[in-house]
């Protein structure tokens, strides 16, 4: 029986969610599977079709609650798994799928909350993740995932309550890294490098509550730092390298382990009111800072720092490079 996914979206989609679908329907000539089961709620599993020719599985199984399983199906042409399983929600696991062609996953596993380890998928091709995992809350691993060509990675793993094992992960390409990890509470170490192309990061590590270290960050072409490390309890060290491009003020707070904090290069001002460190560390954190820039609004040079400190610390470092310290 030759497949017609109009034919099909229009006679079951809209107005019977299957069961089951037909083992007899011909896949084979198929090119786009794009929400071809989009609202199934009671479908649970597919036969294995032959899907050699399709090149994209956009938003395929999207609202299929009741999901729990899929064949391995040919996936080697495909190039765009958008959206392809979002809300998932018993979805338990995912087979190694060949994605090796795959470019664009943007909220792919999105709320697939019975997910609890990924791997073995091929995926050094892909340039979007945004949210590709996010609200993944049982997920514990993820395994072999390449993220050399990735341009876009905000959210993609925000809310993975669970998550514990991360493979290191090349930016390179990465442009910013907004939410990327936000509100991943169990992961204690993040490897992340070459971060060159970044230019902002809006609440990257917040709420990793679980996070004991870092690496170096490189933020050369970074313009804009909102709220990256606050409520990140158990994080001892933060390091940052060449943050001249740094344009706007910006605070780490709820830090409470934090012992050693580096902002090398650094010409704006900073709030870390909420830190207790000790003197030789901001004798160390005033030596790291570049000289302010006064070409840069005049509120901006303020460095805040807790007010248990006053009287306690050597400021003359910073004053001479143009901050002015306030305790509060």
């Amino acid at each position: 029986m030759t497949f017609d996914p109009v034919k099909y979206q229009q006679k079951y989609v809209k107005y019977d969610p299957l069961v089951e679908v037909a083992e007899n329907f011909d896949f084979s000539k198929l090119k786009s599977a794009e929400s071809l089961f989009s609202g199934c709620e009671r479908l649970q599993c597919i036969p294995k079709y032959d899907t050699s020719h399709i090149e994209s599985m956009n938003q395929m199984f999207r609202g299929c609650y009741s999901l729990r399983y899929l064949p391995l199906l040919n996936t080697s042409k495909v190039k765009d798994i958008s959206g392809m399983f979002i809300n998932c929600y018993n979805l338990y696991r995912i087979p190694e799928f060949d994605f090796s062609s795959v470019r664009h996953m943007s909220k792919a596993f999105q709320g697939c909350e019975d997910i609890e380890s990924i791997e073995g998928l091929s995926l050094n091709n892909v340039e979007d993740m945004q949210g590709t995992f996010e609200g993944c809350v049982s997920l514990k691993r993820i395994k072999d995932l390449d993220t050399t060509n990735v341009t876009i990675i905000n959210r993609a793993f925000s809310e993975c309550y669970n998550l514990q094992e991360l493979p290191r992960l090349n930016l390179q390409n990465a442009i910013n890294l907004n939410m990327t990890f936000n509100e991943c509470r169990s992961l204690k170490e993040i490897k992340i490098e070459n971060l060159g192309k970044v230019s902002w990061m809006t609440e990257t590590f917040y709420r990793c509550s679980s996070l004991e270290s870092l690496p170096i960050l490189d933020l050369k072409s970074c313009t804009g730092l909102d709220r990256p490390f606050n409520y990140c309890k158990n994080l001892r060290k933060i390091h940052l390298k060449n943050c001249s491009k740094i344009l706007y003020p910006f605070e780490i707070k709820f830090c409470e382990s934090l012992r050693e904090l580096i902002l090398e290069g650094l010409t704006t001002g900073f709030d870390i009111s909420d830190i207790k460190l000790l003197e030789v560390n901001y004798t160390q954190l005033f030596k790291s800072l570049g000289r302010f820039n006064p070409s840069n609004a005049s509120h901006r040079y303020f460095i805040f720092i807790h007010r248990s400190m006053e009287n306690k610390l050597d400021t003359s470092i910073a004053k001479s490079k143009g901050y002015k310290v306030i305790y509060r």
